[in-house]
This record gives C-alpha cells, structure tokens and sequence, in this order.
C-alpha cells in the first residue's frame, strides 16, 4: 500500500512529532511504502532522507489561519493570505496529482485540519483520503476558515476522520463532523525514548517544567498569574523553567508580567531546544496549562519521565488524568492553578504518588509503538473498502 501523507509547516511540535513516528514505524511494515509532501524543506525532509523516504517539496497555504485581534490587521493578513492560497494551491495540486499519479498511490493522509490539499486530490484522483484532526481549532489556535461551508467540504471529500481524543472528537461532532466517520486513536508518545526521573526525597521543592511555545491558548500566563498569587516563603519552595519557542507579542506580554510580578527568581526561561526528553529528567513536576488540550502529549511526556503532571480541566487532559487520578488537575484560571501549587509545596509526598501512578498509566495506554499500529491498520481498511467499493 502506498501512502502519500500530505503536511503542515510544522516541524517541530505535536503533529510533526507524531507524524515521524507513524513513518518509522511504516518503514518497518513490509506492506506500506510511504511518501511525503511538505510545503518546504525543513526537519521533516532531513527525516525522510534518513529513513529513504521519497518525499516532494512544492510550496502551499494553510486554509485555516489564527485570527488576529485587531480587525483591520487580520483583515488585511487574511486578504494577503486568501490571494497566496489561491495562487499557490492551485499550482500546488497540479504537482502533488502528477507526482501521486507516476507514484500509484493507494491511499491519501492528511496530518492535520488547517491543510485541505488532501480533500482536493482526493476529489481530483478518486483516492481514499484519511484526515487527522489533531487541532481544536478556535479554542486553542483561534483558527478562522478560508472556505465556506468548511465542515460540509470535509465531510464530502473524506472516507475516515482520525481524532486524537475523544475530547477532539466531541469537539468537531458539534461542529457538524459526520460522526460515523470518526475513529479516534490516541497517538500516544514513543514510551521507549524516555526515562523515568531518579526518585528525589520527599522534602525537595517543587522542580517544574512547563513545555511549549509561548502563545495565550498553552496557558503560561496562568501559570505566572498563579506563582504572584504565592507567599513570599511559598516561592521559596518552587521554581519553574519553560521551554519552547519565546517570540512574539504574547511573549513580550509574559516577560512583563514576570518583571512586574517579581518572578525572576522563580521562573527561568529556557527557549526551545531538541533534547526534550533527557532534560525531563531533571524536574519532578510539569504543568500543561492549555485552555483546550488536544491530546495531551506533553503531558504524556510528562508522566513517561515520571513527573507528576498538572494540568487544566480541558480537552484529553482530562480523559488522560482526571480518568485515571494520575496527577492534580486545576479548575481553569489562575485561582485554580494557585491552590494546585499550594498543594505541592505543602504535601510534598503527592508528587512521587502520582508520578508512580502517571508512568505505569503511560506506558500501559499510550505508548506509540501500540497505539500507531491502530493507524495503520485504519489506512489498510480505508483503502479495501475503497477498492470494493469501485468494484
């Protein structure tokens, strides 16, 4: 079975981490031969050069786009943005039909929801399409649609919705999502690159972490908004590193806060950085603090390296901690959160209980290498049905 998996830009966090493990684990099948397109070369290409996969670089728009808070500046970004989605799409689906036409290619994969390319060959070629929603849309990235109509488009020009949540499922059945044609498979997080923290004693003080580019839906103002909330002795007792992308106007908004706050000495920005996962290791607690958690990766990563996660009352996090009792989930806000560090700093024996609990949960529901199987198999169904179908 060929596969030609269509991508965002992104190639670096949640869908392009995921993505890469779905391709290695295609490589090992015997019956799957994988293709890649990317609207430019990036992190992605250098993976699929590492692992021999042919993949096709032609330059296109993102159909769905955050909108900005001042009108007339959205207003002129979306005008520009429609004219190049246009322009650029349409040359992008010629290429993209030639190249799947010399490929014989048996099954289109769309890896995310702001990207329709996928639905367009899919019409054009007559090929089973398979979409992963893996983004809210407007309650994490504020996303506003470039079609009309945008759900019925979908719903017309796919054979099976991939959901990484029920959460995510929910959320796009509301909108008008055909639910019969939901699966929904928690991708999980490669339990295999990670490694539990060393057991720290019970009196350490709360090490966190927070993961993430900097942007209002992940939540790191809540997380500074509750540290000015904590005593002067309370302090004391936590710090809290972030990591990811730190640019941006809400970026700038999050380092004022830590100056007029006086947070200097409790938060440390780290930026981002590729080595994740041994850098875990060193916390004992992390917080993910998004408004509307799609699938919770993070804090799955959390819980692999055997952190106690704290989360928000939102989206998968509450299917992956609240379900489970694997970690202190907060009422959303700043009130919320500030009771929840309280909690920490005074009973400090809860961190071990619940990083114990969060990595046997992990490792028994959403490892990877488990969960990508699922995937596959819903790509091989996809296209024998398709095929009967034809018949």
């Amino acid at each position: 079975m060929k596969i030609l998996h269509i991508l965002s830009s992104d190639d670096q966090y949640g869908s392009a981490k995921s993505f890469l493990e779905l391709l290695v684990k295609e490589r090992q099948s015997n019956d799957v031969e994988p293709y890649v397109v990317i609207p430019r070369k990036n992190k992605i290409a250098e993976a699929c050069e590492k692992n021999e996969v042919e993949y096709l670089v032609v330059d296109y728009e993102q159909f769905q786009i955050p909108k900005h808070d001042n009108a007339l500046i959205f207003a002129l970004k979306y005008t520009a943005h429609f004219l190049n989605y246009c322009v650029k799409n349409k040359k992008a689906i010629r290429k993209i039909a030639i190249f799947a036409s010399s490929k014989g290619i048996d099954l289109i994969h769309t890896n995310s929801s702001v990207i329709d390319l996928g639905a367009e060959l899919h019409n054009k070629l007559k090929i089973p399409h398979v979409w992963h929603l893996r983004e809210f849309g407007k309650e994490d990235f504020n996303f506003y649609s470039l079609k009309k109509n945008t759900i019925q488009y979908m719903n017309c020009n796919t054979d099976r919705f991939l959901c990484i949540s029920e959460a995510m499922k929910k959320n796009w059945v509301e909108r008008g999502i055909d639910e019969k044609k939901i699966t929904v498979i928690c991708h999980g997080v490669d339990a295999s690159k990670f490694t539990e923290s060393v057991d720290k004693p019970s009196t350490v003080k709360v090490n966190g972490v927070m993961c993430g580019s900097f942007s209002k839906g992940k939540g790191q103002h809540i997380l500074l908004e509750a540290l000015n909330q904590l005593s002067e002795v309370e302090k004391k007792n936590i710090h809290v590193d972030f990591y990811g992308k730190a640019e941006g106007n809400y970026y700038e908004t999050c380092m004022k806060k830590i100056n007029e706050y006086k947070l200097e000495d409790v938060v440390s920005i780290k930026g981002f950085t590729s080595s994740m996962t041994e850098k875990l290791t060193k916390y004992n607690v992390g917080f993910n603090c998004s408004n509307a958690e799609a699938m919770g990766r993070v804090t799955i990563e959390y819980m692999l390296s055997g952190l106690c996660p704290v989360v928000s009352q939102s989206g998968a996090n509450i299917e992956i901690v609240g379900d489970h009792n694997c970690g202190l989930m907060y009422k959303n806000g700043k009130t919320g959160l500030t009771e929840a560090l309280r909690c920490l700093i005074n009973n400090p024996s809860v961190i071990s209980k619940y990083a114990q609990r969060g990595s046997k949960v992990a490792k028994e529901l959403y490892d990877s290498n488990k969960n990508i199987d699922k995937i596959i198999e819903t790509f091989r169904t996809e296209q024998s049905l398709y095929k009967n179908f034809q018949k």
